[in-house]
């Protein structure tokens, strides 16, 4: 059998991109070796680091280790509305309003929701200065470019840079400045980057897609039916990534918000559940490929 290129595209979605680490736990058992990974958001942050060190487990202990120093209700409280939670109808208008104030203010005042100081720190700690030459594992950082709209794949210079550009959620966070581009998180464009994987030669691309379902929301009011239109285009874009890969992950943990960072450990173990149920499926797949390569290799001599 000849070998073939196994390509990862790993999604974002916030605390849900922790299920990333499940994937790659079972692959490790699974004795499924990954060739090259790209990531967008969370998914740069999970593919960087197991890039630089392919072991799932202690990369599993590093973020989890990190999430405890970082001060994560932070997070949760900065973009959750559920202290403004109150009962009755008149109580729900009250807090509606209050909410919007709220946000208003909070632009206005500081720009962003949160300052990128909050996760900046992290990710230089982590990585400590390594850039994408030291990975053992080739990894592409996938951003987008706010003045050009380009989506823009980081593959040299400082890692941490890269991760954090790829991670700068609009709104949330600042947009992070590298080589005279602006650049935020890359799930503008593409949620899984598995277009990229394809690109990069890739001969067998397993995608890990944490997309969320449409929300129900009240459609009476003008800027719900503007969200949901936001959030159409991007579930479309999203299915035309996913038509390149040949295997789709979709771990069962849809129904969590992304700042939830308290959920960590159920979004890993929700990965390893979702990769048991698809690990037969790729091994098959890989068998096939590389059947397929043998043969083809075969008749050109």
């Amino acid at each position: 059998m000849y070998k073939i290129r196994i390509g990862l595209a790993l999604g974002d979605g916030g605390v849900r991109g922790l299920s990333h680490l499940g994937v790659l736990k079972v692959l490790e058992e699974a004795g499924v070796s990954i060739d090259l990974i790209a990531g967008v958001s969370m998914g740069a942050i999970v593919g960087g680091g197991y890039a630089l060190n392919p072991d799932a487990e202690a990369l599993e202990r590093k973020l989890l280790r990190a999430l405890k120093e970082i001060d994560i209700s932070r997070i949760e409280r900065a973009v959750s509305p559920e202290f403004f939670k109150g009962k009755g109808a008149i109580q729900k208008k009250v807090n509606t309003f209050i909410r919007e104030i709220y946000a208003l203010s909070k632009q206005q005042m500081q720009g962003f929701v949160l300052d990128s100081s909050l996760i900046e720190d992290g990710i230089k700690d982590w990585l400590g200065g390594k850039v994408f030459a030291d990975t053992k594992i080739p990894f592409y950082a996938v951003c987008a470019d706010l003045n050009s709209g380009e989506e823009i794949v980081l593959h040299s210079g400082r890692l941490d840079r890269a991760i954090l550009a790829s991670s700068s959620i609009p709104a949330i966070f600042p947009p992070v400045r590298i080589n005279d581009r602006l650049l935020t998180d890359g799930g503008a464009i593409a949620s899984v980057p598995v277009r990229v994987v394809k690109k990069m030669g890739a001969d067998l691309i397993i995608a890990v897609n944490l997309q969320p379902e449409l929300a129900r929301r009240d459609f009476s009011k003008g800027m719900n039916a503007f969200y949901q239109v936001c959030d159409m285009r991007a579930r479309a874009l999203n299915a035309l990534q996913l038509e390149f890969a040949d295997v789709v992950l979709e771990p069962a943990i849809k129904n969590i918000k992304w700042a939830h960072f308290s959920r960590a450990e159920t979004c890993i173990k929700a990965g390893e559940e979702e990769a048991r149920k698809k690990i037969a499926e790729i091994k098959a797949l890989i068998k096939r490929k590389k059947r397929r390569r043998f043969f083809r290799l075969f008749r050109r001599t």
